[in-house]
């Protein structure tokens, strides 16, 4: 008895023997091959692997081995990621190569059997030794999306994250107040200028939010550029604090500011944060004169005047020039210009003077030759008066006219040599002029109380 191949198994239990004595013969595989049966002549007698028999006769058996084979089948654990091959079936002992083909946006994790990881090599190449079923698994590719501020003061950028491959995401960049989104930058190159950017995650991506700090500009201005100058206008960052200011020109002065017409500040220096553009107007206002009065009078005879002006008597604004003038008739001459106090103020009949104050001048005239005044010993009286004025030497007289300090003539009256009654005049100072019978003039500062 023997073996079909001495490499693949091996029999035991032949031998000689007494006739129908009962034996058991045994045959053994090795390694890798099984049995297959027991042949006589080419005739198969039994297909065990221990076969009793009871000997009557000589015997030649052969136990006939094989070498085993297995399958080997493979799958995905999903179509998506990819396809495997290299399945079969194989001799014991043979090569097997199992591969893994991987589809766009997935990736090859390893091999698995019975949910065992065998191998996490592609292609997976191992030596026949049984039956297997091994599992191909694919995973979907994730991505890491990073999303930063290039300030964290100035805005804050969201939507990052890890995200299968495909997936359609939206990062967004959102500015905190005085500061404004300029774009998002990858790797310092310009990828989208929009706040809100959204793309498909097709790899791992560094996304940086820029933003950038407002700037805005502050205009000023004059109503009236002749009146007044604005300055502290210019281009600020957010939150600067200024100081806008506002000068007015000789004879003017300043009003407000104003910004579209509404007041927002009535001081000159204006202080503010900066948060928007501005447009800001200092307003300017021409300040009003002051007016005095000036009243020109005569003494003696002569004719007076305020030059350029009508009447002896003329409203004219602080701070300009004004001349009066003196004329004597015939037989008289000019002698001085006295003011209400009774001061000398020119010696000339042409007087030039810048109005300050209320005032009234007296020209003076004497007449030519030695005939004396015939009023310069007449006294009124009292002084201060309340209701009537009384005149020493009143035959002398002819008229009396009683003007205030503006030059209006309040009252006038053809002398009868009486008291001139002043119960119609208010409380004040007035001028009397006393003409005499002779054409000759005087005046005299009266108060009323």
């Amino acid at each position: 008895m023997g073996s079909n191949n001495s490499d693949w198994g091996t029999t035991t239990g032949g031998g000689s023997f007494a006739e129908s004595a009962l034996i058991t013969i045994n045959a053994e595989a090795n390694t890798g091959y099984h049995f297959v049966n027991w042949t006589e002549n080419g005739t198969v007698v039994s297909t065990n692997a221990e076969y009793e028999i009871t000997v009557t006769e000589n015997r030649n058996l052969i136990a006939n081995f094989a070498i085993n084979t297995y399958t080997v089948n493979v799958a995905a654990n999903t179509t998506n990621g990819g396809t495997v091959g290299g399945g079969g079936t194989y001799n014991h002992g043979q090569n097997v190569t199992v591969f893994a083909i991987v589809n766009s946006g997935y990736n090859f994790i390893n091999w698995t059997e019975d949910g065992v990881q065998v191998s996490d090599a592609n292609p997976y190449i191992f030596a026949a030794e049984a039956d297997r079923v091994i599992v191909g698994n694919f995973a979907i590719n994730t991505y890491t999306i990073t999303v930063s501020s290039n300030n964290n003061d100035w805005g804050t950028a969201t939507g990052g994250g890890t995200f299968n491959v495909g997936t359609a995401i939206t990062v967004e960049a959102v500015a905190n107040s005085g500061y404004h989104f300029v774009n998002w930058t990858e790797n310092g190159s310009i990828v989208y200028s929009l706040p809100e950017y959204s793309f498909t995650v097709s790899a791992d991506r560094n996304l940086v939010a820029n933003f950038a700090i407002n700037t805005y500009t502050i205009t000023v201005s004059s109503n009236n550029n002749g009146w007044g100058t604005a300055t502290g206008g210019g281009t600020f960052n957010h939150g600067t604090e200024i100081t806008v200011e506002a000068v007015a020109n000789t004879g003017y002065y300043f009003v407000n500011w104003t910004e579209n017409g509404i007041q927002v500040s009535i001081d000159p220096l204006y202080s503010f944060e900066v948060i928007s553009n501005r447009n800001l107007v200092a307003n300017f206002s021409e300040i009003a004169p002051t007016y005095y009065t000036v009243t020109v009078i005569a003494e003696g005879q002569g004719e007076v005047e305020i030059v350029g002006y009508s009447g002896i008597s003329a409203e004219i604004a602080e701070g300009n020039s004004v001349t009066v003038k003196a004329t004597a008739d015939s037989e008289w001459s000019f002698e001085k210009w006295t003011d209400e106090d009774g001061v000398v103020v020119h010696s000339l009949p042409v007087y030039t003077f810048t109005v300050s104050k209320d005032i009234v001048l007296t020209a003076h005239f004497t007449e030519v030759g030695i005939r004396d005044n015939i009023l310069s010993n007449i006294v009124l009286y009292p002084n201060p008066f309340k209701n009537e004025i009384n005149i020493s030497n009143p035959a002398v007289v002819k008229s009396v006219q009683i003007t205030n300090t503006t030059g209006q003539k309040v009252k006038s009256v053809t002398f009868d040599g009486k008291s001139i009654s002043t119960e119609d005049l208010a409380n004040g100072v007035y001028f009397v002029v006393i003409e005499s019978v002779e054409g000759s003039k005087a005046v005299y500062k009266m108060v009323k109380k």
